[in-house]
């Protein structure tokens, strides 16, 4: 199944909007959403006697971990965590990342720590204000981090 995070073109009841959006994460489906928009919304105007100029801004680029990768992060978490600590998801998220560049070049994979703890006041998401991290989730992080470091050289050598 492939989806599109959203499609929008204002909240005007009575008029024709100037401009009209839309933004996923599949890159296979940008591609192709890309490709028949411009025909349809060509094809329209031409019907009626009108122009039109699309312009698509591509954002960031969709994160991909490479499934080796995350399968050797995911192994390393569940040795530092154990299995129980480990949520793997099965829903794509929607948020762009800056990492998904380095991925574009390099072999990686990105994960996220769990870092909410009600006890220490840690219950704000990473980017609000009042975010504050639990600090004993960072060394969990850092031995999975370190742990697939170590695990990449050893099966380079």
């Amino acid at each position: 199944m492939q989806k599109i995070g959203i499609i929008g073109t204002g909240t005007m009841a009575t008029g024709i909007a100037q401009n009209a959006a839309q933004s996923g994460y599949d890159v296979v489906l940008r591609g192709r959403s890309q490709e028949s928009t411009t025909q349809s919304v060509e094809g329209i105007a031409k019907a009626h006697g009108a122009s039109v100029t699309l312009t698509y801004d591509e954002g960031y680029p969709v994160l991909v971990n490479p499934p080796r990768v995350a399968r050797r992060v995911r192994s390393i978490v569940e040795q530092v965590a154990g299995p129980d600590h480990l949520l793997w998801p099965g829903e794509p998220v929607l948020g762009g990342e800056d990492f998904a560049y380095f991925l574009q070049h390099v072999p990686g994979a990105m994960m996220r720590v769990g870092v909410k703890n009600t006890e220490v006041g840690s219950t704000y998401a990473w980017h609000h204000p009042r975010f504050t991290i639990d600090e004993d989730a960072m060394a969990v992080g850092i031995q999975v981090l370190s742990g697939a470091v170590l695990k990449a050289l050893n099966s380079a050598n």
